[in-house]
This record gives C-alpha cells, sequence and structure tokens, in this order.
C-alpha cells in the first residue's frame, strides 16, 4: 500500500514534462511502473509529484530509420521482442530474447524499454519495506554512509538486473537524451556507468545502429526459475560483418561490463577462420571474475552468481 500522498501528472509533450520535473524538488518520472510503483509501496521514495510519460505519443514508436532501429523509451518489452523477433535477418535476434527473457508476461505488457534500462540497482537490505530497515542503520541510498554488503567499500555496491542492457550494448547502442529544449546522442554505456549525469533528463529512445552490418546478436540468461526472477546472471554477443565483436556480462555489479580482452581475442580467431569456443570461452571466464565482484542476493551467494555467470558464457560460446 502506498502510504503518502502525491501529485499525479499526465504531460503531452516532452517540453511539459521536464518543465514539470525541474519545477517540482521532489519528483519523478514513470513509464510502466513495474520499477517506481513498488518503491513507493516499500517507502523508498517519497516524491511530491509522479509524472506520467505515456501521453507523449512519440515515446512509444518502435521504427527503422535508416539502417538504425530506433526504440522509443515508452515502448513495452513485449512490443521489443515483437518487432525484434519480426526482423532476425538485421541480426538484431538476441534483443527479442533478451526481451522476451525479462520477467513474466504481465509485467513485459507493462515494463518499458526505458524503465528497464534505467531501473534502481537492487540490495537485499535496500529492497524491503520501511519496518525492515528500520532495524538497520541507512545505507547510502537511503542518506547513510555505509553499503552493508561490502561495508569496507566506500560506495554502494547494489547489483543492476536489466536483462536488455547487456545487448544492446553489445549491439553498440546509443542513447537519445531530451534535455532542456534539445536531443542529444550518447553511447548508451555512457549512461548506464553514470546515470545520475541524466539529471532531470528523459531518455527518449535507444538506437541500435547499422543492423544491416550485424552478423549476429546472441543473449542468455540464468535464473533460479525460467520467468519472473530477476537474472543470476546474463550475457550478451554481438558479431558484426566487418568482424568486430563486443561482448558484455550483466547482473553481476553495478552495471554491465565488457570483455574487452576475449572481445580482442575472438575478433583475432575469427579472422584466422580458427574455431574460438573452447579458447575465448576459459578467456572469457576469467576476465569477468577478475572485472566482477558479486555480492550475494538472498540465498545466492556469490560463487552461485560466479557459477551462472559461466553457464551463460558457455551456451553464448556454444551458439557461436
Amino acid at each position: 500500500m502506498i502510504t503518502h500522498k502525491f501529485e499525479y501528472s499526465q504531460p503531452q509533450s516532452l517540453d511539459e514534462a521536464y518543465r514539470q520535473k525541474n519545477q517540482s524538488a521532489s519528483s519523478v518520472y514513470i513509464a510502466g511502473g513495474t520499477d517506481i510503483v513498488p518503491m513507493l509501496k516499500t517507502d523508498l521514495i517519497f516524491p511530491e509529484l509522479v509524472i506520467s510519460l505515456k501521453s507523449i505519443p512519440e515515446l512509444a514508436l518502435i521504427k527503422s530509420e535508416g539502417g538504425n532501429i530506433e526504440s522509443g523509451a515508452m515502448a513495452t518489452l513485449e512490443a521489443l521482442a515483437q518487432y525484434f523477433q519480426a526482423t532476425p535477418s538485421r541480426g538484431t535476434g538476441g534483443i527479442a530474447n533478451a526481451a522476451r527473457a525479462t520477467a513474466s508476461p504481465q509485467i513485459r505488457n507493462l515494463g518499458t524499454v526505458g524503465g528497464n534500462l534505467l531501473q534502481s540497482a537492487r540490495c537485499i537490505y535496500y529492497n524491503q519495506t520501511a519496518a525492515w530497515r528500520a532495524g538497520i542503520e541507512n545505507c547510502f541510498k537511503t542518506g547513510g554512509k555505509l553499503c552493508h554488503q561490502a561495508p569496507a567499500v566506500k560506495a554502494c555496491v547494489a547489483t543492476y538486473y536489466s536483462d536488455t542492457a547487456p545487448v544492446f550494448l553489445a549491439c553498440g547502442a546509443f542513447a537519445r537524451i531530451y534535455q532542456a529544449g534539445r536531443l542529444e546522442t550518447i553511447p548508451l554505456e555512457h549512461l548506464l556507468a553514470t546515470p545520475a549525469a541524466l539529471g532531470n533528463g528523459i531518455l527518449t529512445h535507444v538506437i541500435v545502429p547499422e543492423t544491416n552490418e550485424l552478423e549476429g546478436s546472441y543473449f542468455r540468461k540464468q535464473a533460479v526459475r525460467g520467468s519472473i526472477d530477476f537474472p543470476l546472471a546474463n550475457a550478451a554477443l554481438a558479431l558484426r560483418k566487418n568482424g568486430t565483436v563486443r561482448l558484455a556480462v550483466g547482473a553481476m555489479t553495478q552495471s554491465p561490463v565488457f570483455l574487452q580482452e576475449t572481445q580482442a581475442k575472438l575478433e583475432s580467431l575469427l579472422k584466422t577462420g580458427r574455431k574460438a569456443q573452447d579458447e575465448t570461452y576459459k578467456t572469457a571466464i576469467a576476465e569477468a571474475k577478475t572485472l566482477m565482484r558479486p555480492i550475494r542476493e538472498a540465498t545466492v551467494s556469490p560463487a552461485v552468481k560466479n557459477t551462472a555467470m559461466a553457464a551463460a558464457l558457455e551456451v553464448i560460446f556454444d551458439v557461436n
């Protein structure tokens, strides 16, 4: 139950939404609500104004523009899956698979592309009711100066669980952002690395560039159950016709991580025509374990998450 009062608005344009956000010191944008509403119910946020973006029509469109595919941030995950499933010749099947792997059919018909990418990082000490959290000291996410998961670390180490982020990153996606009357396009990886830099701006579109140059894209999610659950780990690989490779692993730390050493090795092996599965798989596991230190999730230990990550990468490399 939501226990505090707030105003609710449905602006009809980006400019109106942005203006409302800047006029209220305590406000949030809401898309499908699958992330924000639970946070309201558990008293994790206390906005005075909730600004819905669903009445801005251009944000819900998915379209092909030249060689690019532009997905509006308000397009549902189900719409995203259907669109990319219908264009397999473009090598974007991994995006359809990632969207379909997210949550349940009900949530996919509510949850949006932008919401999935900009979801709040989660932690077993943070994503609890107010009554539960009253028994512990405030953490970084609730205004304190402590991370319960990693007390020795002077920053929040909550985990980011988006299923679509790794494959969008592997495909080299860009983010289009509305800010103060103008649109700016930046690499999606820059936005996900520093989401606070978005400020009052609005993510309007995710752009997958030059899809006609994609040889293929692949995605794998490991979870306790086949649906509903957040991933224990996920991984995505994209190959371009010019021989470039991008490999990203997610749901292990604060944002997805590129395995750059593995990418370089795979590109080199592909140029020589050598089979790459075994060699690159071992390199990927070693590199991922070096770059990422997962935290405990309820009954799931870091060791189990590392095993899940290895299983996701094993499937990725078996595909190719």
